[in-house]
């Protein structure tokens, strides 16, 4: 029996010594553990560098906004609602459901790119990002994603540019859920992170070089 025992522990070893130190000929090659982290980092690296240039790829195929009109606008006109429940989400203790319905309207823009992402509502002074849209439906609420509604139309010139851009005279409708919000709201604010960067008016207030409301 201890033989047996130690004929096993022999035998681990062996294995043990084959992975850390392998003979080919007269050359003995070692198992450098830096050596392959370096090299996996290396790897790494160069992966990030490849998607990185990738993602430049795609942005440059992305088309640029014109204007085609002599002063363009983005008019964006919420809703503000809260829920304790929607679908198979509730909310926390002390919280609130808030559904944003979100009306978009471009005028004298053609191309404008709309990412729902870029959407989020400030409330009691405090940055609030939407919830995930793949888990939730709102159709208990008879509501539609707004990722839903910027999908290209059949009949509609966005179609030839791809979902969420925008033309001229494009007007889109739909609803944004946020959780965490509190129950007690004092102050709200609806933000588009790229509302300075076109003549937007949002909920009336104006933003970026030239708004009309």
């Amino acid at each position: 029996m201890k033989i047996r025992i130690m004929a096993i522990m022999l035998f681990i070893f062996a294995i043990l010594a084959a992975i850390m130190i392998v003979e080919g000929g007269n050359v003995r090659y070692t198992f450098d553990k830096e050596a392959v982290a370096a090299k996996n980092a290396a790897d790494s690296a160069i992966l990030a560098k490849e998607m990185e240039r990738a993602h430049e790829i795609e942005r440059a195929k992305e088309p640029k906004t014109i204007e085609v009109a002599e002063s363009p606008y983005i008019k964006i006109t919420t809703t503000a609602s809260a829920y304790d429940k929607i679908d198979k989400i509730t909310a926390e203790p002390g919280k609130t459901l808030m559904i944003v319905d979100v009306i978009i309207e471009d005028y004298g823009y053609n191309n404008l790119k709309i990412n729902p992402g870029d959407f989020s509502v400030k409330i009691n002074n405090s940055t609030i990002y939407q919830n995930s849209v793949a888990w939730y439906s709102l159709k208990s609420i008879r509501r539609t994603y707004l990722t839903n509604a910027l999908q290209p139309q059949a009949s509609d010139p966005i179609g030839r540019v791809g979902g969420y851009y925008l033309q001229d005279g494009n007007i889109r409708k739909g609803s944004l859920l946020f959780d965490e919000v509190p129950l007690n709201i004092e102050n709200y604010e609806f933000m588009w992170g790229l509302a300075d960067s076109y003549n937007t008016t949002i909920d009336g207030v104006n933003f970026g070089k030239d708004s009309t409301t």
